[in-house]
């Protein structure tokens, strides 16, 4: 999503959901707009948990405005934001709580001549971790989650899985960008049951890239 795009959703979300507080996601669209006027965004959507919104930053190339922009917005060290973005990740990840109306984290994902460097910022500084990304084998998880897998990966393409060591969890990064509709009718939709009906209102027309997993939930990122 462009600025424009992400500035609608988010207003669109607002009005369908009026107990929560949106207004960290709309400032920084709309204060980075200015300085990267090419910036697309993503949102990440946390299965079971209505408090949870994750906005992630895609960009092309290197800006020290942008950075200024972003450390300042996110209360993270700006030298920790240096580098040029991931290709297959967002540049900056950062979570919002939609009740409480602050940022609980925020992730950096920067390339190197060897892949992926992932670093946490927020809530406290981690060290930088270099990202694994390996082809999608339902075998290499466990029962029941392999069979689950498996399955959506004959609806659903999954292009590679991605992990970063002494963390929980994986990324599922889709080989092509599936209508949030469609995901619907795979299992692994269960996690977004109880939100279905809103959630469907909003993302009619958005599409998943991948599906992350934190250790204790499924995430959906969408773009427009």
């Amino acid at each position: 999503m462009n600025a424009a795009q992400a500035r609608e959703f988010l207003s669109a979300a607002s009005a369908c959901d009026a107990g929560s507080d949106y207004s960290g996601p709309r400032e920084l669209v709309d204060a980075l707009a200015p300085v990267l006027p090419g910036a697309e965004w993503e949102f990440a959507f946390r299965g079971g948990d209505s408090a949870a919104l994750r906005l992630g930053l895609l960009v092309c190339g290197d800006s020290a405005a942008g950075r200024a922009v972003l450390a300042r917005a996110l209360d993270v060290d700006e030298e920790a934001l240096a580098g040029a973005p991931a290709a297959r990740r967002p540049w900056v990840d950062a979570a919002w709580d939609l009740k409480a109306g602050h940022w609980t984290a925020v992730e950096s994902a920067r390339a190197d001549a060897r892949g992926t460097i992932v670093r946490a910022l927020k809530p406290k500084a981690g060290p930088a971790r270099r990202l694994a990304a390996r082809p999608f084998s339902a075998k290499a998880f466990p029962e029941p989650v392999s069979s689950a897998l498996a399955a959506f990966d004959a609806l659903c393409p999954v292009a590679e899985v991605q992990s970063v060591p002494g963390r929980p969890g994986w990324t599922l990064a889709l080989a092509r960008p599936l209508a949030w509709p469609l995901l619907l009718r795979c299992d692994l939709s269960a996690a977004f049951a109880p939100r279905a009906a809103q959630l469907s209102l909003l993302l009619r027309d958005a599409r998943v890239v991948a599906l992350d997993f934190d250790g204790e939930a499924l995430w959906a990122r969408l773009v427009g």
